[in-house]
């Protein structure tokens, strides 16, 4: 059998998957009855605007056919959607069904005039006010009658497929950086190990050591270096795929599905380490060292992080009590080190492995 083939039927045996049609309508009573879970949470990383919602609901009026939904059939029969969150979440809110993370019903929206429907302009659903801009019964229910092509990857399919398949729909050309996919994957695996983490992002400590701009922090930015650091103190940067990005999310993965992984004793060694390093050096923690000017400055490099804090966290007990011109002294050292500038401009995996390499040399204690 050629190769290639023989690969294809291989992978297809692990996916299984069925496709309906289906209509809003129905989608909408199974939403009400708590048997589709569209993941609130993950509103923080899809950001329609108003006038993307408007558009949605004109499509849908004009009979315009919208790309399919995919979910996967969790083994509780709930259905987990992976990629269709933000159309479906624009619909029931419009409806006035859609609820937040706290199962608290939201505000119905008013849309905005489109393109080719500029009667649209602060229309509602439906209110009980007779005096309400809203839509008639039959434009409703040309809503919920409206067909929708739901593909479902069912309970049966490889673990990681629903990850897989999120990952495949939600990078690349999306909207959403690396690390918003990889926040819903977690919150898929687990939410209440993402809320802990998200905890741990917002430490004091941590963000006066690492200042952000506010689009960084808008972009999860923050998140995605309390990642880093748990996944440079636990995981092998042995064997590292092409991209930093797909270890970092196969290895949060992996953590939280570890039974031996403790993540309270993690956000206590976490803490340590940037009380730490915020009352030693502060704001100048991950900046560049100037030789000729001996003195930390410019921007935070991340690079500094990914050589610093995994191996001081590792040692913190020591670093704890090691006086501040000593530990200094280690900070010179590392960002005077032979490899350090040549490691830091190389690319994403190679870097992470080398930094980490020469955080383990600089700051190991015997």
């Amino acid at each position: 059998m050629n190769v290639l083939q023989e690969q294809i039927e291989q992978a297809s045996r692990k996916i299984f998957t069925d496709s309906y049609s289906m209509s809003i309508g129905e989608l909408m009573s199974m939403y009400k009855e708590k048997e589709i879970d569209i993941h609130p949470e993950f509103q923080r990383s899809f950001r329609w605007e108003i006038g993307q919602k408007s558009a949605l609901i004109e499509s849908i009026l004009l009979g315009i056919p919208m790309p399919p939904i995919f979910i996967f059939h969790r083994k509780d029969g709930i259905w987990d959607v992976i990629d269709g969150q933000q159309r479906l979440s624009t619909i029931f809110q419009f409806a006035g069904i859609y609820r937040d993370e706290d199962e608290q019903i939201q505000p119905k929206i008013q849309l905005l005039k489109t393109k080719f429907l500029p009667a649209l302009e602060g229309i509602v659903w439906e209110d009980d006010n007779p005096e309400t801009y809203q839509l008639d019964s039959p434009q409703r229910l040309l809503i919920k009658r409206a067909k929708i092509d739901v593909k479902l990857l069912k309970a049966t399919s490889d673990t990681n497929a629903k990850y897989d398949l999120f990952q495949r729909l939600n990078s690349g050309g999306s909207h959403l950086t690396p690390q918003e996919v990889r926040t819903c994957l977690i919150i898929m695996e687990d939410k209440s190990f993402y809320e802990k983490l998200l905890q741990m992002s917002q430490n004091i400590n941590f963000r006066a050591t690492l200042p952000l701009t506010e689009r960084a922090l808008s972009e999860q930015e923050d998140l995605e270096f309390v990642i880093r650091f748990i996944v440079a103190r636990h995981c092998s940067t042995e064997s590292l795929p092409s991209s930093l990005h797909e270890h970092l999310d196969n290895s949060i993965i992996s953590l939280i599905r570890n039974p031996s992984f403790n993540l309270t004793e993690e956000t206590c060694i976490f803490e340590r380490t940037f009380a730490l390093l915020n009352k030693r050096f502060g704001s100048d923690s991950f900046k560049r060292y100037n030789q000729e000017k001996e003195v930390f400055e410019g921007a935070t490099t991340i690079s500094a992080f990914e050589a610093m804090t995994p191996a001081i966290s590792k040692q913190i007990d020591f670093y704890e009590s090691l006086a501040e011109k000593d530990f200094q002294a280690k900070l010179i050292k590392m960002h005077t080190h032979p490899n350090y500038t040549q490691a830091a401009a190389r690319r994403s995996t190679d870097r992470f492995k080398a930094l980490i390499q020469i955080g383990e040399e600089i700051f190991h204690v015997d």
